[in-house]
């Protein structure tokens, strides 16, 4: 695999990233803003950003319980079999546009080489992109016969068992950012076009059934922009829906050995308001 070290232009990617990333205080967070697929699994695979991109489920992948324990809220893949699969679409034809996939994961067990989510045409040389756990490396993939094997994101990471956590990867123009929780992993640029792929988008598989996913996956989102930090954080707290001024409570216990562990004793809430689905920071 080819791994596109940042160190040379670090620098640049630091200040460029956060140029894109950093958010005003008072912002408003538009969650619905670019949202192509939305994938919350309320007791099935629909697709809930009104673009009909329904996934199909295969393989014996079954509801679960998400992170806050709501059952059916979650799907379980087996590793063996279990997938979801939809069907192909220009919305995640990204070439050199913007855009971000966010999915919360919590893994069985930790195997070397486990697929998230992507598009693959097949083994080898041929036109894919897929996030996934490659090698114990959380990567971001891509391949086609004129670029051959590019990973633009790519870090060593040994995540626990059974524990939830909110994975991210942007795209903005050529930059390439990984977040686990809200903290930022990897850093990487590829100028080239994220291949087409001529294949269903895979939820839980790729290409090859020795590298499905075991473990459970929620709430997965695909954007045709670049997510500001604050966007995706308000992914990573529980917003309390029957209430008109709401309160947000990070899941999170404070370890400052954790990444993506509170700063702030979890216990501590911060307050927002909901506005005709947008979530306005007080």
């Amino acid at each position: 695999m080819q791994w596109r070290d940042p160190t040379m232009t670090r620098h640049f990617l630091v200040l460029s990233l956060l140029a894109i990333l950093q958010y005003p205080a008072g912002a408003q967070v538009m969650l619905d803003s670019g949202l192509v697929a939305y994938y919350p699994f309320n007791g099935n695979a629909n697709d809930e950003s009104g673009n009909g991109h329904h996934g199909i489920v295969h393989g014996g992948a079954f509801l679960a319980s998400d992170r806050f324990g709501e059952e059916r809220k979650a799907y379980f893949f087996n590793g063996e079999s279990a997938h979801i699969s939809i069907p192909d679409d220009s919305a995640w034809a990204f070439g050199k546009k913007s855009f971000t996939v966010t999915t919360w994961i919590s893994f069985d067990s930790v195997g070397a080489n486990y697929y998230i989510i992507g598009q693959s045409e097949g083994v080898g040389l041929k036109n894919k992109w897929i996030l996934w756990y490659d090698s114990y490396r959380l990567t971001f993939h891509t391949n086609s016969p004129s670029t051959g094997e590019i990973d633009p994101a790519r870090r060593p990471w040994m995540p626990d068992p059974h524990r939830w956590y909110l994975l991210t990867a942007i795209r903005a123009g050529s930059s390439y950012a990984l977040y686990i929780d809200t903290l930022l992993f990897s850093l990487g640029v590829d100028a080239n076009d994220v291949p087409d792929a001529a294949a269903p988008l895979m939820i839980g598989s790729a290409e090859r059934t020795d590298r499905m996913f075991h473990g459970r996956l929620d709430d997965i989102r695909i954007y045709n922009r670049a997510l500001r930090r604050e966007e995706f954080a308000a992914m990573y707290v529980t917003p309390a829906q029957d209430r008109g001024v709401e309160q947000l409570v990070a899941r999170r216990a404070h370890n400052p050995k954790v990444a993506g562990s509170s700063p702030v004793p979890a216990t501590k809430t911060k307050t927002l308001r909901l506005v005709r689905g947008v979530f306005v920071f007080s």
